[in-house]
Order: C-alpha cells, then structure tokens, then sequence
C-alpha cells in the first residue's frame, strides 16, 4: 500500500513553482542532437540548475543562413561550459558546469523559465558554488513530472 499524506493545496496551488529569475550555475545533464520544426539541425541541452528543482530546456539551431548569429550562439556556450570550441561530441558536453541568467516568460496560460543568456566564463566567478538539491541527490527520492515540458521549450517553441 502507498504511504503518502496528500496535500490538496498543492495541487489548488499549481504544484511545480518555475524557477525564479537571476544568475545560476547550470550542468548540462543531457545534450543531443535534434532536427528543427523547419527541418534545421540543432542541439538541444537539458540543464540543471544548481540547488533547484527540475531542468530548463535550451535548443541551438545550426542555421547556415544566420552563420554569424549560430556561431555566437555555440561560441556562448563553448565560453560559458568550458568546452573546446568547435567540440561537436555532445558526450562530451554532458556534465560542465556554467552560467546562466535565467528569465520567466508565459507559456500556455503559464509562467516558464528560460535561458535568458549564458554568462561568459570569465564572470562566473560571483556566482556561488554548484549546489546539489538536497531532493535530487537523495536515492529512494524521485522527481515525477507531468511533462518535461514544463521545464522549458518545446520543438514547436523553436522559431526555425
């Protein structure tokens, strides 16, 4: 039998609060490659965010008509992880630490977060240490969404 004291305000409140604005150490805890609504190719990050609950979302779109625009998007990133530039293996990826400025902005009739920017390496040094939750690293502990999407974008969110 389930052991578990249900809070109904949680539920009448919305449950999952987003996360809050401001400037995070992130891990990108999953990279992979993806195809664009348009057909483009892309990455798409999975990233944690230091002491906090869930992931946000961030896409990369490789888009040889916006060479310069795609170029400063990836070098963002290369800076902000420490990933050799130019570095395409994704394995490789999964697992640096950042920084990013986080903003909210309304999806579907509610609230998400989102990268606002990835803060250059050379900055990050105001940020606090990268902080396990408490919730995440606990082993009989687990996290249950309704959808990853409520975390971040989802391809159709993507402009290209």
């Amino acid at each position: 039998m389930i052991t578990w004291e249900y809070n109904e305000q949680d539920y009448l409140n919305g449950g999952f609060k987003p996360i809050a604005p401001g400037r995070y150490r992130v891990r990108i805890e999953k990279a992979e490659e993806a195809t664009s609504k348009t057909g483009k190719q892309m990455i798409k990050l999975q990233l944690r965010v230091s002491g906090q609950l869930g992931s946000v979302f961030h896409y990369i779109v490789i888009d040889p008509e916006y060479r310069e625009r795609t170029n400063k998007n990836l070098g963002d990133v290369f800076d902000s992880f420490a990933i050799t530039p130019g570095d395409f293996n994704l394995q490789h990826w999964e697992g640096k630490v950042g920084g990013a400025d986080l903003k909210q902005e309304p999806y579907n009739d509610t609230m998400q977060t989102r990268v606002n920017f990835f803060i250059k390496r050379d900055k990050q040094a105001e940020l606090p240490a990268w902080q396990e939750n408490a919730n995440l690293s606990s082993p009989t502990t687990s996290i249950s969404t309704p959808n990853s999407d409520n975390f971040g974008a989802s391809l159709d969110d993507v402009p290209f």
